[in-house]
């Protein structure tokens, strides 16, 4: 049956470097299959767009130019700034050194005269890469899906009759857990009447220790 839009689907795969070969991300190494819903922009688009219409079982290849996969250089995502800048952060840039700068990340790429060139391209930006992809399993369970759509927020799943409870280990802002729930509403119709709420899981306090 061909996958479709909203579909959740278990896949391996191989990024590569068109030109050298070189592996950038590869669910094999990590030893532990991807799980994504079709459409919701959780990979590349144009990946996206070669998985909708296959079935599990398919294994293929895609090629990307740069424009279709992680976009072209930008020179004006290019900065120079001072070495001091660095110095005070006890940081010793070096070319190739990646950095998370208010968030965004940054790759030094030269050093000199006490001036440092820092590139928020993404560091395939401008590179042609290849997909090597093995579509494993549909995912149907609720419970899944709603972890998929969670991850990163260590979640646990319950389900009641027309109520969700997904408990995080950390607290989520109110106004981003509205738009949370208006995302999984969006991408499983089937839950789009029901209650859905965010609790957060409360550390376990150590017992207290035995009288002497």
């Amino acid at each position: 049956m061909a996958l479709k839009k909203g579909d959740f689907v278990e896949l391996d795969f191989v990024g590569k470097v068109s030109v050298t070969d070189q592996v950038f991300d590869s669910t094999i190494e990590a030893k532990k299959p991807a799980i994504i819903c079709i459409g919701a922009g959780m990979i590349l688009k144009s990946l996206d767009e070669k998985i909708e219409g296959k079935s599990i079982g398919d294994e293929f290849e895609v090629e990307l130019k740069p424009e279709a996969a992680f976009g072209a250089r930008n020179p004006q995502l290019m900065q120079l700034t001072t070495l001091n800048a660095f110095k005070k952060q006890n940081v010793n840039p070096v070319p190739g050194l990646q950095l998370n700068i208010d968030g965004v990340l940054a790759t030094v790429r030269s050093v000199s005269g006490g001036r440092v060139t820092l590139d928020f391209n993404h560091p395939l930006a401008g590179k042609a890469v290849k997909f090597w992809i093995k579509l494993k399993k549909q995912i149907t369970d609720l419970s899944e899906e709603l972890k998929v759509l969670c991850d990163g927020l260590n979640p646990e799943v319950k389900l009641k009759e027309k109520e969700i409870e997904i408990s995080v280990d950390r607290k989520i802002p109110e106004k981003a857990a509205e738009i949370k729930v208006l995302q999984l509403k969006k991408l499983i119709p089937e839950i789009k009447d029901h209650n859905i709420k965010f609790t957060t899981r409360e550390e376990k306090k150590p017992a207290p220790e035995a009288p002497k």
